[in-house]
């Protein structure tokens, strides 16, 4: 630990004092709702790190509770409450979704209804240092309040510019990302394809860090069985948007079954507005029989599907890492990704997985087709890949990180 931080701890007789600000938490009943913001704080926790979550939650009337589902949840959402041994203040907020892409009259609405709220939880707390998401939106409101909340600010970014495209438009947020950046005291990236993306944004001046995200890992003494019998049992896992490379892949399989007789089965975890628009896809390629959408499945169901799966496939682009290629791999899948994207920093083609350009049926088609031609080839992958991430755990990530803290903090004494 740096020596002015320690001088600074000893005097105070307590460990350092971290808030966390974020709209991406879990709470009880949506488990999967930011489970690998939880997971590594609370590895920070594990650490001896004091946390203070603030978690805000989108405002909904109590009389829309009768409408189930999500506004039930938001409608009823306690303020305050406990998940997983940490302590989370979730107050309400307002933030504009959808079809408006202003992104400074989506901040101002959202600092409006939650601004003086953070200001007393980070009185009554006293954090030494603030730790946040979204330089748009919570990060953007921490960095406004940085002079009067006197305490260091470190951003850490999950994202890729193509998720801010899509969600203000391209040009419509860049400069506002930038000054939000180069004002906090760094920025954490989870690949180094996100953070060069970035850097073309953010210049070169901000003082940032690369730490690969873990997971939660469960390597299994026993790999899956690949490939086991006659049909390729294929899988993938994401949030069902277009980003996730999924009207590529299901075209791809289209063509798959239209020139190859060798029959599959693809799993799909996850859902999304999106869903009718791939199911309506499965129908235009004739891949109804072989396309199971599962839905939103529990951690375990995840790691039990994958073990009874042959090949890990998800096209997807704009993808800082992805940590479902991560759980995928740690059961010994042979994965197949995107070069270019976050997982580029994991896999080397056709050594510990494989890599298919953007767009690309064809080299996906051909991905699969190198696989199944040669099953030994495919497991000695598997186990290539589950060799590679066995030390990326949420407990690694978080000694990485907790030193950067210790360093910010040191050097704003």
């Amino acid at each position: 630990m740096h020596l002015k931080l320690r001088w600074f701890l000893a005097e105070r007789g307590r460990s350092v004092k971290v808030l966390l600000f974020t709209k991406m938490f879990p709470r009880n009943g949506n488990d999967n709702f930011g489970s690998y913001v939880y997971d590594e704080i609370k590895a920070l926790s594990d650490l001896g790190v004091e946390i203070k979550v603030v978690s805000p939650h989108l405002y909904i009337p109590k009389m829309f509770s009768v409408l189930g589902g999500k506004f039930k949840s938001y409608a009823n959402a306690p303020e305050r409450y406990s998940y997983g041994g940490l302590d989370v203040y979730s107050p309400t907020c307002i933030w504009i979704r959808g079809i408006f892409k202003d992104p400074d009259l989506k901040f101002k609405v959202f600092k409006s209804s939650v601004k003086n709220k953070l200001i007393d939880e980070c009185r009554k707390f006293k954090p030494d240092l603030i730790y946040t998401l979204d330089a748009t939106m919570d990060g953007r409101l921490c960095v406004e309040l940085k002079d009067e909340l006197k305490v260091p600010i470190i951003i850490i970014e999950h994202s890729m510019p193509k998720f801010y495209n899509d969600l203000y438009g391209a040009g419509n947020y860049e400069s506002i990302y930038s000054k939000v950046v180069n004002k906090c005291d760094e920025i954490i990236f989870v690949s180094n394809p996100q953070c060069l993306a970035f850097r073309k944004i953010i210049g070169n001046e901000v003082k940032s860090k690369v730490i690969l995200n873990g997971f939660r890992n469960e390597i299994f003494d026993e790999s899956a069985s690949i490939m086991a019998d006659n049909t390729i049992k294929l899988i993938c896992i994401g949030y069902l948007e277009e980003r996730k490379g999924y009207p590529v892949l299901l075209k791809a399989l289209g063509e798959w079954k239209q020139y190859n007789k060798a029959p599959f089965q693809l799993t799909i975890i996850g859902d999304g507005f999106d869903r009718n628009k791939y199911e309506q896809l499965c129908v235009e390629y004739n891949l109804t029989d072989d396309v199971t959408f599962a839905g939103i499945v529990s951690h375990a169901e995840v790691y039990e599907k994958l073990t009874h799966s042959d090949i890990f496939v998800l096209p997807s682009y704009g993808e800082a890492l992805g940590i479902s290629y991560l759980e995928a791999m740690s059961c010994g899948l042979p994965v197949i990704g995107t070069a270019g994207e976050g997982i580029s920093d994991i896999i080397i083609d056709r050594e510990n997985g494989l890599l298919v350009q953007k767009g690309d049926t064809e080299g996906i088609r051909n991905a699969i087709n190198y696989l199944i031609e040669d099953k030994e080839r495919a497991k000695l992958i598997g186990r290539k890949g589950k060799d590679t991430v066995k030390n990326l755990t949420w407990m690694n990530n978080a000694i990485q990180l907790k030193i950067e803290i210790e360093q910010c903090i040191a050097c704003k004494e």
